[in-house]
């Protein structure tokens, strides 16, 4: 047993650790490589400052800052972390594997380096909050909270294609964020949005809400709504392909400017506007707005199904691109 006093740091730069390392103070891995044997005892805080930190076999530990090199969980292994899990600094680092986080600490991906998520699944019952904008992510990885994420203002960078899956009851943002590395998926009612919000792929689940504030958008290249969307502001449908199910609302005006609307059963809508792309409706299914009706733009676009517009809003076919109403 190794026992770290308060306030101070006990630094490896590689070994092996089969036995306890117990605070309150913390144990910190600087370079090299560290590794946690199955079977051993991490209650310290964990500081991994460079090189690696190999995790053999399932490991509780309390606390976890990680700032440069590379933490690696075991295919088959999990990491559970008891406290705070915060992820930042301003150099590249990588992630590999299974953490589950208990005991409602805080759970935070922060600084202003390259952050790699290479794979593997994260788990709390915290809310995340992400500000590092090189946030990246590869290899199809998945982060679950059954609270809320928030995303900082900006735009999250490219890299590694939206393979990952990000699932919370909620997506809190405070001001412009654009998303281009993975995809969300909302299960609950606590959404917050400010600014404009651009996501490769959403996936709004049956029960779920998400009101776009007034004079903004909420635009998605492709994905399922099960859900609400309420506005004021817009529901954008830009690329790809979105499909908007049974049993779901969007009462916020709605707005295609490319990819495909997809419409597969009856579905009330507020203003629509397209511009581009593909609206279809199913056979057998109708789209009624309830609001005002604008096709035009200055590409081509087309529409199929039917359509059937009530409470005495404009209708318009306007524009200078070729609009093909396609039965």
């Amino acid at each position: 047993t190794l026992a770290v006093p308060t306030g101070k740091r006990r630094s490896t730069n590689s070994g092996t650790i089969s036995g306890e390392v117990d605070g309150p103070g913390t144990l910190v891995v600087s370079s090299g490589t560290t590794t946690l044997e199955s079977g051993s005892t991490v209650s310290a805080p964990l500081s991994v400052d460079g090189g690696t930190l190999s995790v053999q076999g399932n490991h509780s530990v309390g606390n976890v800052s990680f700032t440069a090199g590379a933490m690696t969980v075991a295919s088959g292994a999990t990491l559970t972390t008891t406290g705070n899990f915060e992820w930042g600094g301003t150099g590249s680092s990588q992630f590999s594997g299974a953490l589950v986080q208990t005991g409602g600490g805080s759970f935070k991906i922060d600084g202003s380096g390259q952050s790699y998520f290479q794979g593997g699944s994260w788990s709390t019952s915290s809310p995340i909050s992400i500000t590092d904008l090189d946030f990246i992510t590869s290899n199809s990885p998945t982060i679950t909270t059954t609270s809320t994420v928030t995303l900082a203002p900006g735009t999250f960078q490219q890299n590694g294609g939206v393979s990952a899956v990000l699932k919370a009851a909620g997506l809190i943002t405070t001001g412009d964020t654009s998303v281009a590395n993975w995809q969300t998926e909302l299960t609950g009612t606590s959404s917050s949005l400010v600014g404009n919000v651009s996501l490769p792929v959403l996936t709004l689940d049956s029960g779920a809400k998400v009101a776009v504030p007034t004079g903004k958008t909420l635009s998605t290249n492709s994905g399922t709504i099960s859900g609400e969307v309420d506005g004021p502001g817009t529901l954008l449908v830009s690329s790809g392909t979105t499909t908007l199910e049974a049993g779901c609302t969007v009462s916020a005006p709605l707005s295609v400017t490319g990819g495909t609307l997809s419409i597969p059963s009856s579905l009330s809508v507020g203003n629509v506007s397209l511009t581009g792309g593909a609206t279809t409706v199913a056979p057998g299914a109708t789209l009624t707005t309830t609001g005002n009706f604008e096709w035009g733009g200055s590409g081509s676009s087309q529409f199929s199904g039917a359509l059937v517009q009530t409470g005495g809003g404009s209708f318009s076919i306007d524009g200078t691109g070729q609009s093909y109403f396609q039965g």
